[in-house]
């Protein structure tokens, strides 16, 4: 999932406003990225790279998700099971209901992804 090839014209075209620009900070030892005022730690020498992945995944939905927010959109970033890939989908919250009422493997429905949740938030 690329922020500015795939979820900057989808929120363009949910939002009807451009976008919060990502900054990247990075160095041999870390990698940061910053929207607007906030900085967002990815990994360090003290990051793993399970840690890392999780990172990137959980403060991207979170950029995402509060633009929507802020918007006033009915719509929300959910993450989806990809094979290791964070993938997303855009959906109300009845979308998102109704997804979870007629998807039959619970590995496959959208989930908010979460680090302190079981399974970062996915249905097992």
């Amino acid at each position: 999932m690329q922020y500015d090839d795939e979820i900057v014209p989808k929120l363009r075209e949910l939002l009807n406003v451009e976008p919060e620009e990502i900054v990247e900070e990075y160095d041999d030892d870390s990698y940061i990225i910053c929207v607007k005022n906030k900085r967002y730690l990815i990994y360090d020498e003290n990051t793993s790279i399970t840690k890392a992945t999780l990172n990137a995944g959980i403060y991207l939905f979170k950029i995402i998700n509060d633009q929507l927010k802020q918007a006033n959109s009915p719509y929300y970033c959910y993450s989806l099971y990809a094979d290791h890939d964070f993938s997303a989908i855009f959906l109300t919250e009845q979308q998102y209901l109704s997804a979870i009422e007629e998807i039959i493997l619970p590995q496959y429905r959208p989930y908010i992804l979460n680090e302190t949740a079981e399974n970062y938030g996915q249905h097992i």
